[in-house]
């Protein structure tokens, strides 16, 4: 660059003037930049951030053929993440993290089907105090600015210092200040708490506070089951923002906000899900539906429990009187598959491949899964790896099989199981093993 004789004007140099190796080093044509450090340069020095970049990639989330919850995944943990670097840019304004904050919550709000009136809180609020875990770069970026160079100001160092001390340091130190002012400080703690706090003071917040202190009654945000569509994301989205339409929004005039059912009550949300007698029958069955699910879940882990007890016995039996045990032996076979049996018995010339079933009620046979279980581990290949870890010795397959909640075993696989241990384990012994788990 250079100046342009008895004008106030510059100039670029277009041709290389040095040399390194043997090699030009390229020069920059007045609009040219290179990037360093995630920032670009020009010949008049840093340039301004553009959010180019944000526009384009917020373009090509929403017209991806993706469910709701993954894109708003990838603007919350993947796109906003990388911004951050390219923001914090000593030209960086306010007006443009607004304006780039501002084309976020639009997205949003697209992508979840939520109205312009939904609080903006709620996009930036975390997971745990009730929100949806966007970051704001508005509050973020100054954030992090400002803790860097308050920690540059407690350095010993004399020269870093002595450069904190020029005025256009002090001035972005001060300017700084007044971005993060009333946005919770500088530390993103902080910043967390105080979108909490907007959030359960506002309309969609009431009672969200109440959660904050479960990590899992907002987990389905980040990972939702995988059998919900991408309209049974939106609802809960909606359900969980307060943001169903109701006649109770404090927009309405207050003579408007009557329950349409007629019951004389402000139809909010909560009216409509738990006071409303229209919706009496509704709350009967989810109820209901709770409660068998908490019984499923409590069938399952007692079905576990009773299986371990079993083994357990069996084991503790079987070492007593000899037997060489090993408990869920890991098996790969040759085509990399992979058995773990419940229990390996090895005495004398024979090895035992031992594995106890605990079936569920009905009119199907326990015979059906005794074969069926015997059939699994009955495998050339399943017998070939216990032969190589058990050398001269005769495999074997042995299945115990009982009902899930009845003292009731297979006849067939109990004879055959006392046929090979036969001083391991007197019916009586395990009698007490087939009695319903409480």
């Amino acid at each position: 660059m250079g100046v342009v004789p008895g004008k106030k004007q510059l100039y670029a140099h277009t041709k290389s003037l040095f040399y390194v190796g043997g090699g030009a080093i390229p020069q920059l044509s007045p609009v040219d930049f290179f990037k360093y450090l995630g920032q670009r340069y020009n010949l008049s020095g840093q340039v301004r951030p553009s959010l180019e970049l944000l526009k384009s990639q917020l373009a090509r989330i929403e017209a991806a053929p993706l469910k709701p919850a993954q894109k708003a995944s990838l603007v919350r943990d993947y796109l906003l993440p990388r911004l951050l670097s390219h923001l914090q840019s000593l030209r960086m304004t306010k007006k443009a993290l607004k304006d780039a904050d501002r084309r976020v919550r639009m997205s949003i709000r697209k992508v979840l089907h939520m109205n312009r009136t939904s609080p903006d809180a709620f996009i930036h609020a975390p997971i745990r105090e009730g929100g949806l875990g966007i970051i704001s770069l508005q509050v973020h970026v100054p954030a992090i600015m400002r803790a860097r160079m308050t920690r540059l100001i407690a350095t010993a160092d004399p020269v870093t210092a002595a450069v904190l001390t020029i005025p256009a340091v002090e001035k972005l130190y001060q300017k700084l200040l007044r971005w993060t002012e009333g946005n919770g400080g500088s530390t993103s703690t902080n910043i967390m708490k105080e979108w909490g706090r907007k959030l359960q003071e506002s309309y969609s917040g009431n009672g969200l506070y109440q959660g904050n202190n479960s990590g899992i009654s907002g987990s389905w945000v980040r990972n939702p089951p995988p059998f919900w569509s991408g309209g049974d994301y939106i609802k809960a989205v909606l359900l969980k923002g307060n943001l169903l339409p109701t006649k109770g929004i404090p927009s309405n005039p207050p003579h408007e906000r009557m329950c349409r059912a007629g019951c004389r009550k402000t139809e909010s949300l909560s009216h409509v899900l738990q006071g409303c007698p229209l919706t009496h029958w509704n709350r009967i069955r989810r109820h209901d539906r709770i409660v068998g699910r908490l019984r499923h879940l409590a069938e399952h882990w007692n079905r576990i429990r009773r299986h371990d007890r079993i083994v357990g016995r069996l084991r503790h039996l079987a070492e007593n009187k000899g037997w060489i045990v090993e408990e869920e032996q890991r098996l790969r076979l040759a085509d990399g598959s992979l058995r773990k049996p419940d229990l390996i018995l090895a005495k004398g010339d024979t090895v035992a491949v031992c594995d106890v079933t605990v079936a569920w009620e009905g009119p199907t046979p326990l015979d059906i899964a005794y074969n069926q279980k015997v059939a699994y581990y009955s495998q050339r290949l399943v017998l070939e790896e216990v032969q190589k870890l058990y050398p001269g010795r005769n495999a074997v397959v042995l299945a115990l099989t009982t009902k899930k909640s009845r003292t009731t075993a297979s006849d067939w696989s109990w004879k055959r199981f006392k046929s090979y241990t036969q001083d391991v384990t007197p019916w009586s012994s395990l009698s007490c093993d087939f009695c319903p788990v409480l």
